[in-house]
């Protein structure tokens, strides 16, 4: 499956969860007599900005646990603690300028804008009204002002076009945040048996076309990851594997549990991106030519290899 396809497909999915709702809370602004007609647009177009946010979000953890508990706390402070702060802030005399300053700055989280708008829609009056007696820090009470709800709307745009893009960017990057920094060199001390020289040998001497699958000095480090932007301690799974295979012939790989089989089979089917090194299926460059490559690949895992619903019909 393509990248763009699978995001698309989880977007879509997630965005009809979520909007339904975004609409069960505004029937019940309707249905309770309490019609925010500014604050429902913002309602609405919460999802858009949300959700890929929180994708983006969800690379920086070791687990979806983690990322589900950093999610669940930090939208409870941004939603009901950060726009009550600010909501005093902008009605308190000594922090009109603060006030001000924090609220455009937090309209960049998704969370903010909801409750803004709300707030706004429920209590500008009394806030124009205290704002009117401070020459200089007057407020206008139309909800399409920047500083209003029309400021709560371009955040959620804004939003929905930066975290797509860097979902974007975060896959083209195979799914590292930051760099590689940190990883250990590739080790240069280990002694190999002969006929392994003669394959890397034999493999790095031809040309890619004289081989079915071409796997040249391939590495595959872990960063075993203990949270949030820390990415932890490396494990080399795979260092410096080389091998070429021709048309017709039968492969194994043997070795002890933690050897890298699993882990090369992966990479081999592009399941893992390997940290350096190149495969090369048919001359193809598994990492820059997948689509391709793929049509070409009949791969059956360890497990899980057949749903245990899926029939013939």
């Amino acid at each position: 499956m393509r990248l763009d396809s699978y995001w698309a497909a989880n977007f879509v999915i997630d965005l009809a969860k979520m909007e339904i709702c975004s609409l069960c809370s505004v029937g019940m602004f309707y249905a309770m007599g309490t019609v925010f007609k500014e604050a429902c647009i913002s309602y609405l177009l919460f999802p858009f900005a949300a959700i890929p946010m929180t994708y983006c979000l969800a690379f920086l953890f070791p687990s979806v646990s983690s990322a589900q508990t950093f999610t669940i706390f930090s939208n409870f402070l941004v939603i009901l603690i950060l726009p009550a702060l600010v909501l005093f802030m902008r009605n308190f005399e000594p922090l009109f300028d603060i006030g001000e300053t924090l609220n455009y700055a937090s309209k960049l989280c998704p969370g903010f804008c909801v409750t803004s708008g709300v707030f706004f829609n429920s209590l500008h009056h009394k806030m124009v009204d205290i704002r009117s007696v401070h020459k200089g820090y007057e407020l206008s009470g139309s909800a399409w002002h920047s500083k209003n709800i029309l400021g709560d709307v371009i955040g959620l745009c804004v939003n929905f076009l930066f975290w797509s893009f860097m979902l974007m960017w975060i896959e083209k990057s195979n799914g590292k945040i930051g760099s590689l920094r940190g990883l250990p060199a590739p080790r240069t001390d280990i002694e190999y048996d002969e006929d392994v020289k003669e394959e890397e040998d034999r493999v790095i001497s031809n040309p890619d076309k004289h081989f079915q699958i071409k796997v040249t000095n391939l590495r595959k480090v872990y960063m075993r990851s203990s949270g949030p932007l820390n990415p932890g301690k490396p494990l080399c799974a795979v260092e410096n594997l080389t091998f070429g295979l021709s048309k017709g012939e039968c492969f194994g790989l043997l070795g002890v549990n933690g050897a890298g089989k699993s882990t090369t089979f992966k990479m081999l089917t592009a399941e893992e991106a390997p940290t350096s090194g190149s495969i090369k299926i048919q001359g193809m460059d598994m990492n820059k030519e997948f689509q391709k490559c793929r049509k070409l690949i009949g791969y059956c895992p360890q497990y899980n290899a057949i749903f245990e619903t899926l029939s013939v019909e």
